[in-house]
């Protein structure tokens, strides 16, 4: 296997776009887990955003945001938890000092905007359309957080206040796309996924976290200060897949294929990553894994690289990958 994916076999297209912005490969690393991305070239050497299709930037809100007390993230057997609360550099600083370190831009880059109300959301993307629209590439709506304790986790449960935040940042994004970042723990995921759909949103990040918490039982208190925080990891994997299934299923359905879903959830291999795309994620997104495995989008595209010539023949895209072929995802 490659081990650099500047070095892949050229008879694998690992470019692809999704809504409409043209990424090098379909790997996206998630928000929380690099930072803002200037912190990676002096950490690790060797690393460059240049070999990854995307980076997800850390949450912000309008205002500098500390967080949740200590201890905020656990280890369990098959994953993380973490109640970290969003802690973010706030808006004006995004503008003034983040994004002008990822200038030229190195791969698409997503904002992760956070909000307690539609107008905080609203007030963020208009800022960063009107101070720098060139910096970056898209937004990705973070309206299912299950660690504050108000705001974003409120509007990412009902398919009404799903699509009115939406509404509002489409308004206020210019010609950038949104994508919503879905709860998983909904009553109807599919019913949530078309009301912002239908309400503007050009793209889907599926999923976040699941609640979760852990129970010291030397000092028998829960392990995170605030009780409770957000699984991730290979034991959310299962979980996370059907629902990308789930939404890309009612999607087609509705005759919404145009939308295109950025797969995430305990992905750790190239295998876990063929799967989100046969599920009908068009890019997926690396999150816990590197907090383990900080290259670890190297060995996911390598191993990506090694099953599709095996078992799809030696011209394929990773794009158009199904069990008998390359003409699109799993869809019964």
């Amino acid at each position: 296997m490659s081990s650099n994916p500047a070095d892949t076999n050229p008879q694998v297209d690992f470019k692809t776009s999704v809504c409409g912005l043209t990424m090098r490969n379909p790997i996206v690393l998630a928000s929380g887990t690099f930072g803002y991305g200037s912190e990676i070239a002096p950490c690790f050497k060797g690393m460059s955003l240049e070999q990854v299709g995307g980076i997800s930037l850390k949450g912000i809100f309008w205002e500098p945001r500390r967080g949740n007390n200590t201890p905020r993230i656990a280890e369990t057997a098959a994953g993380l938890l973490n109640a970290i609360g969003l802690e973010g550099v706030g808006t004006v600083a995004m503008v003034e000092e983040v994004l002008p370190q990822l200038q030229p831009k190195p791969c698409t880059l997503f904002i992760n905007v956070c909000g307690t109300s539609i107008d905080e959301y609203q007030r963020i993307i208009a800022y960063l359309n009107e101070k720098a629209p060139e910096a970056w590439d898209a937004i990705e709506l973070n309206i299912s957080c299950p660690n504050l304790t108000c705001g974003g986790l409120e509007f990412g449960v009902t398919a009404e206040a799903a699509a009115q935040v939406t509404k509002a940042s489409v308004e206020a994004a210019g010609n950038h796309p949104i994508f919503v970042k879905l709860a998983p723990m909904v009553a109807n995921l599919a019913e949530i996924a078309l009301a912002v759909v239908e309400a503007g949103a050009q793209g889907l990040s599926l999923v976040n976290t699941y609640p979760g918490m852990a129970i010291d039982l030397e000092k028998r208190k829960p392990v995170l200060a605030k009780t409770y925080g957000g699984l991730s990891g290979p034991a959310i994997k299962p979980l996370a897949l059907r629902a990308v299934h789930l939404v890309h299923r009612a999607l087609v359905k509705a005759g919404r294929n145009d939308v295109d879903i950025i797969g995430m959830g305990g992905i750790t291999n190239g295998r876990d990553a063929l799967e989100f795309l046969l599920a009908g994620a068009a890019a997926v997104s690396l999150g816990t894994v590197n907090f383990l495995r900080p290259f670890a989008y190297r060995d996911v595209l390598a191993e990506m690289e090694e099953l599709m010539c095996k078992r799809y023949g030696q011209s394929c895209n990773a794009r158009d990958l199904t069990p008998d072929g390359w003409s699109g995802a799993i869809i019964g």
